[in-house]
């Protein structure tokens, strides 16, 4: 929950597990993953908003140590295409 961020114990969220346990499906997901943001960045432009305030959190993995706001728009030329 937005606020209680510091309640949660550093290695309680590790969506594909780690060591012997590590999930059979994570190599795939990351594949999905991959295409997805590929499959979006051909039909949307992203901005980020205050870029020059994004600072790296060094953590479990490194990540921003705030939210990064974006714009995402339509390419002109996608958005040409569609009715209405």
């Amino acid at each position: 929950m937005p606020g209680r961020e510091d309640d949660v114990h550093p290695g309680a969220y590790i969506p594909f597990g780690s060591g012997p346990h590590t999930c059979i499906g994570a190599g795939f997901a990351a594949l999905e993953a991959a295409l997805i943001l590929a499959s979006l960045t051909r039909s949307f432009d992203f901005h980020i908003e205050n870029s020059d305030k994004i600072r790296p959190a060094a953590r479990l993995t490194t990540r921003p140590a705030e939210q990064i706001m974006m714009r995402v728009s339509r390419h002109q030329a996608e958005a040409s295409k569609v009715p209405g």
